[in-house]
């Protein structure tokens, strides 16, 4: 089901159990080599095909193409909602599905910068509304293995305007990169304490703009990418989130039976001072 191509009786008398899938981009600098609507394009597309698999069972949403992004502006090309705006905006949209009568809700994040104003969502929804079941997940996670099987650059290769997204740019739309000014650029957290680009977490966090680690708007090495890599991470992905919403569908709860405890045992008695 796609929520714009139905009418208002249409999607008043949807299956309340189906899952509405909110894709979340950005439109954003990508590089010299990819459009500003890379992430965008990327999640809109998983999730399109995420509701072709699963049409009774998925509720469609548009693509939310304004995202969080200060720390691009200073290349220009970027357009951003500061974070309590962002925020307030997720949480006013899925309002709005919950007032409906909608219990589950998925948001497929295809950025980044929009995962912390995107989890203060949920806080705030969680509040005014425990019991409606709110998930978000970044759709590269839905395939982290397999993604880091294909991944041939080493550890710093996806990041941005990368190996993964320009695998999945050129897969979806080849023409629309601009191949010739493909280039790898960005520099590495040679110690770790950082954790930067995809897949690397570090102990220590630190908020940067992108001017401070590349000097083009790339994060990567997207001299690697290819549209034959680009169709497997996408298939990777969608069997993901595929997997999830199903499961997610059919639960009662989000969590399972309670873990079973051992009777305690008895101590045996003792005399004096422990």
């Amino acid at each position: 089901m796609i929520l714009q191509k139905m009418t208002r009786p249409e999607i008043m008398e949807a299956d309340r159990g189906a899952v509405v899938v909110l894709p979340l981009g950005s439109t954003e600098q990508h590089g010299l080599h990819l459009p500003v609507d890379t992430d965008a394009r990327i999640v809109e597309a998983l999730c399109q095909a995420l509701e072709g698999r699963l049409p009774e069972r998925v509720l469609l949403a548009p693509v939310m193409w304004l995202g969080h992004s200060p720390h691009h502006l200073e290349f220009g090309g970027t357009l951003s909602l500061h974070h309590e705006l962002y925020s307030r905006m997720l949480t006013e949209v899925i309002e709005c599905f919950a007032g409906m009568g909608f219990t589950r809700i998925l948001m497929v994040n295809g950025h980044g910068g929009n995962g912390m104003p995107m989890a203060i969502a949920q806080q705030e929804v969680k509040l005014r509304r425990p019991g409606l079941r709110l998930c978000g997940c970044a759709y590269w996670e839905m395939a982290r293995e397999e993604i880091l099987r294909i991944r041939e650059g080493g550890t710093y290769a996806m990041g941005h305007a990368c190996e993964l997204e320009t695998s999945l740019y050129l897969y979806l739309e080849e023409d629309g990169v601009r191949k010739n000014l493909i280039r790898d650029a960005g520099c590495c957290d040679a110690p770790g304490y950082l954790g930067l680009g995809m897949f690397n977490s570090g102990p220590v966090s630190y908020l940067a703009n992108f001017a401070e680690f590349t000097d083009t708007g790339t994060f990567g090495r997207p001299t690697l990418a290819s549209a034959e890599k680009g169709g497997r991470i996408f298939r990777a992905v969608l069997t993901g989130l595929e997997s999830f919403v199903v499961q997610f569908g059919e639960r009662e709860a989000m969590y399972g039976p309670p873990l079973t405890r051992e009777p305690p045992r008895e101590r045996p008695e003792r005399s004096g001072y422990i």
